[in-house]
């Protein structure tokens, strides 16, 4: 956690000296923030494994993946293979917003995108009554 408030620390004062300078370079500040990133990931691995021994201390069992590593309850996948756990439902994205929300989801609750709405066509009853976003410059069939 040390490490990881340090590199923080260090990719702010980093871009604060290109901005101060106006002498941008894209290829090193993502460099040091995957830095981070990698930093991040690995400790929600560790966390992940210490709830699952923590559970298994107290006797909760917990399911385990095909490679071994148990799996944390209310995961949705393996965090050391990254397999999809078999306890817990699928998980997408929504399309519009990016929040997850569950498989069989037929709208996103943050935003109201239809989460199937790529999947109609305008010759499909259903999809003729979806509302698609207007673009500028672009004329829409039935459009006045």
């Amino acid at each position: 956690m040390r490490r990881r408030e340090v590199e923080i620390r260090d990719v702010g004062g980093l871009a604060l000296e290109m901005a101060r300078r106006d002498a941008w370079n894209p290829d090193l500040l993502a460099a040091r923030t995957s830095e981070v990133l990698a930093i991040e990931e690995r400790i929600a691995e560790l966390d992940s494994m210490l709830v699952a021994a923590e559970a298994a201390a107290r006797g909760i069992g917990a399911e385990r993946c095909v490679c071994g590593t148990p799996i944390v309850r209310g995961t949705h996948f393996c965090s050391h293979c990254g397999r999809p756990a078999t306890e817990t439902p699928p998980v997408v994205a929504c399309s519009h917003c990016g929040q997850a929300l569950p498989a069989d989801s037929n709208f996103c609750p943050v935003c109201g995108n239809g989460v199937a709405a790529e999947e109609y066509s305008s010759k499909d009853p259903i999809g003729s009554t979806l509302i698609e976003p207007i673009t500028p410059g672009e004329e829409h069939v039935g459009d006045p």
